[in-house]
């Protein structure tokens, strides 16, 4: 493209300089602010659940979101499942995020014992990862997500039943005010 050319190429260049200015890091806001900014991220990401299973809780002063992991991808894969992008509770969390840039985002990635210990670590990192780079290519700012693969570290039920190993393959997409230890 000729930037010389008239008014279009003029035109053409403040709307890239805009875009570029507007995935810059917001202006930190004080801890009541983010508190506030939190709050409204959750309500607005509870309406936009609420015709969904997929629950929104309050933990410690963030916010927790599970997904089943069997929702998201296919046993033994990483890759998100086709058509995974417009799951609707990813694109309900993504357009919340991208409402509320002081919010972030841990996407942390959970399994069962089956396959081993560095295969299971393995696989929640790659997926971890996956979520993270689908909510980015929505338009979610990398600054805003983190990834973490926790494996079989933290079950929440036991591993002894095909219903226990299922409850232990899950996703959590915990939300906090952006900045907070």
């Amino acid at each position: 493209m000729n930037w010389r050319r008239g008014t279009a190429g003029a035109w053409a260049m403040v709307m890239l300089i805009a875009a570029c200015a507007t995935t810059a890091a917001p202006a930190p806001l004080s801890a009541a602010a983010a508190g506030r900014e939190l709050r409204r991220a959750g309500d607005a990401l509870r309406t936009a659940l609420k015709d969904t299973d997929v629950p929104l809780e309050k933990v410690d002063g963030e916010l927790v979101m599970r997904v089943p992991a069997a929702a998201l991808f296919d046993a033994d894969r990483s890759s998100l499942r086709s058509g995974t992008a417009q799951f609707r509770p990813l694109a309900d969390l993504a357009r919340v995020l991208r409402r509320y840039k002081h919010v972030s985002a841990e996407v942390r990635v959970y399994t069962d014992v089956i396959g081993g210990t560095s295969a299971n670590q393995a696989l929640a990192d790659a997926r971890a990862q996956a979520i993270t780079e689908a909510l980015e290519a929505i338009g979610v700012t990398a600054a805003q997500l983190t990834a973490h693969g926790l494996g079989a570290t933290q079950p929440v039920a036991p591993n002894d039943s095909p219903e226990g190993r299922r409850a232990n393959r899950r996703v959590e997409i915990v939300l906090s005010a952006a900045g907070r230890p």
